[in-house]
């Protein structure tokens, strides 16, 4: 079975997010959550600056909640293949599974996020339908 590239991509984003704000705050966090504290602030010189990424946090959330709603056997492999430093072996050792397995459940959840996005895409597409008057 073959990964896909463009979810492995988002995901190496969200397990870098996800390991630099949890480490940074001492927990699990949304990026959205900190926004108050980096808004607002000068630079010394009386400008005021914002660190904020949008594009990026919103692509980060979107994974997020995917991954939010996969089987919790799924979800927890995803967190650990994405945020556990070491190596599939080592992520395959600590989950008590083959490398096989790991590949297999990475597949599948792969299958299950891509699945997630159209429906939300879907959802969206709805949402986003207005008349339109010529």
């Amino acid at each position: 079975m073959q990964r896909i590239e463009w979810i492995h991509a988002r995901l190496l984003t969200w397990g870098e997010w996800r390991v630099h704000w949890s480490v940074r705050s001492g927990g699990y966090v949304c990026p959205l959550g900190s926004m108050a504290e980096r808004v607002g602030r000068t630079d010394g010189g009386g400008r005021m600056y914002s660190l904020i990424q949008l594009a990026g946090d919103t692509e980060v959330l979107q994974i997020d909640r995917a991954v939010a709603v996969l089987p919790e056997e799924m979800r927890r492999t995803v967190i650990l293949a994405y945020s556990f430093e070491g190596g599939n072996d080592l992520v395959a050792q600590r989950l008590r599974i083959t490398r096989a397995t790991l590949h297999t459940r990475l597949c599948q959840a792969d299958l299950r996020i891509r699945d997630w996005f159209q429906a939300h895409t879907a959802k969206c597409d709805q949402k986003n339908n207005f008349a339109t008057y010529t």
